[in-house]
């Protein structure tokens, strides 16, 4: 090795290197291979989730249950989000009525977001809160046990 490569070596050695780039995945190579494999059972058919929304949508009338403004009832990517889980449907909450047919509420995006960031005690003042209440009764019966912790006791 020559007295120029070496100089060339210390010079380069100067240059700070780049970081490598890592970024978490969205998703785990386990939830990767779960989900291939609940694809592969449906063979291509929705899942239940979206069957249950897609019927949901057939139920929609067109207006926010609490403000009256117009919410979109054709296009299923839109009408889902007008489509108000009353109980959520994650796994830590509800998932015994997550595909319950009473299980749900027509809102525009706004009361949607209003809704799932509210306290129970603020929702119990909105005027659609009577046909909240009265599908939330209904709800009651086919939740599980375990489940029953996350049901607003303002609605029994």
């Amino acid at each position: 090795m020559g007295i120029e490569q070496i100089r060339e070596l210390k010079r380069q050695a100067g240059v700070p290197k780049t970081p490598k780039k890592y970024s978490i995945p969205k998703k785990s190579k386990k939830k990767l291979q779960e989900e291939k494999e609940d694809r592969k059972q449906r063979a291509g058919d929705d899942t239940e989730l979206v069957k249950w929304y897609k019927e949901r949508q057939k139920e929609m009338g067109g207006n926010c249950a609490e403000c009256g403004k117009p919410t979109t009832t054709k296009i299923y990517e839109l009408a889902i989000h007008s489509i108000c889980h009353l109980l959520a449907k994650r796994k830590t909450v509800a998932p015994s009525v997550a595909t319950h047919s009473n299980n749900w509420i027509e809102l525009c995006p706004d009361c949607h977001y209003k809704f799932d960031n509210s306290a129970w005690e603020d929702i119990a003042k909105w005027g659609c809160w009577p046909e909240i209440k009265e599908r939330l009764q209904i709800l009651y019966g086919d939740l599980a046990d375990d489940e029953r912790r996350h049901f607003p006791d303002i609605a029994l």
